[in-house]
């Protein structure tokens, strides 16, 4: 069945929708039928008239009008063959979109980082989506996307070059970013909806993957004591120490795990984690220790409250500032056969 768009993008007017809309402009194929979705009429004519400035020569975006509660996102979903969203907190505004989606057999892609709300979503419409033929993509933002990638083209070099599985992942990644408050409300939300003792259980071995699993062997530099002072130590990778994002980028990895031939190609004994670059094993150890009093104290409402209150976050679009973020990632692999190549 021909539909009127390829693309939708929602929230096109926010901070990452209009880095996403102004992406799409410069880099999608010319010819590409798509739309700006959002809920002032006037902020996405404003914003596809500065896309028009900046490529001309394509197939201009439509704009389109809807409500996250109503038979407009419906009407929507039914109309293109992929949304992309934007509209964050995904746990707040995410539901209703993946729901329409995977309902009507439309593709869906979010730069979403709220484990927690994956996996309901995964428990309440991966057999709905299924049925419908609907992919469901949720977090492909800058921070989840390139170690599920870097992992998926290593194993499959594993693969192809020894015909064996993967035993070890170790990637080092480096995130600066501008947190915008939308960032900001959603680290918040996850701890006043879902709680610490869900969030906790979200962080389990492999707990989004259809396929359970236990590694059989555990890495020497994730060994107990290692977890409990915060520091470890790679030979390609040098000091490392926690990686804020590995709670979010690690259940990912873990389900692509998996979905892939039910981890055939990674292989049964596959394990990953991501850790971050330290100076030395003091600043790997000062850095573990901030992190696990961070992460303590978001726990508690009051600091939570504060936080919203006063936390130094991106009020408003800073083009220098981004010209100044980031994100590295290096990552070693180990083949499980006898020589662990």
């Amino acid at each position: 069945m021909s539909r009127d768009y390829e693309l939708v993008l929602l929230g096109a007017t926010g901070h990452t929708g209009k880095l996403a809309a102004e992406h799409l402009t410069k880099n999608a194929p010319t010819n590409l039928r798509w739309a700006l979705a959002g809920r002032s009429e006037s902020k996405l004519n404003s914003l596809a008239s500065d896309l028009r400035a900046l490529h001309p020569d394509r197939i201009q975006p439509a704009v389109e009008l809807f409500e996250l509660e109503g038979p407009s996102l419906t009407s929507l979903a039914k109309r293109t063959q992929v949304i992309v969203s934007t509209v964050g907190p995904f746990m707040k505004y995410g539901t209703p979109v993946i729901e329409a989606c995977a309902r009507n057999g439309t593709h869906y892609v979010d730069c979403s980082a709220e484990i927690p709300w994956h996996k309901e979503m995964i428990e309440r419409f991966d057999t709905i989506a299924k049925a419908s033929g609907a992919i469901i993509i949720p977090q492909t933002g800058s921070g989840s996307a390139p170690p599920d990638l870097t992992t998926y083209l290593l194993a499959a070099h594993i693969r192809k070059t020894y015909s064996s599985g993967t035993l070890q992942v170790t990637s080092s990644s480096e995130l600066k970013v501008q947190p915008s408050a939308g960032s900001m409300d959603a680290v918040l939300s996850e701890f006043d909806i879902y709680g610490s003792s869900q969030m906790a259980k979200c962080r389990e071995p492999f707990a989004l993957s259809p396929v359970q699993h236990r590694p059989l062997v555990r890495p020497p530099h994730l060994n107990s004591w290692t977890r409990l002072i915060g520091v470890g130590n790679d030979e390609y990778l040098g000091p490392l120490t926690d990686f804020e994002q590995s709670a979010i980028d690690k259940p990912l990895v873990e389900r692509s795990w998996g979905l892939l031939d039910d981890g055939g190609l990674y292989g049964p004994n596959f394990q990953y984690d991501e850790l971050k670059p330290a100076p030395s094993i003091w600043s790997a150890f000062t850095g573990h220790m901030g992190y696990t009093i961070l992460m303590c104290a978001l726990s508690l409402a009051p600091v939570r409250w504060l936080l919203r209150r006063n936390s130094p976050v991106a009020q408003k679009d800073d083009a220098e500032a981004a010209k100044r973020e980031f994100y590295h990632n290096t990552a070693v692999a180990i083949a499980d056969t006898p020589n662990r190549e």
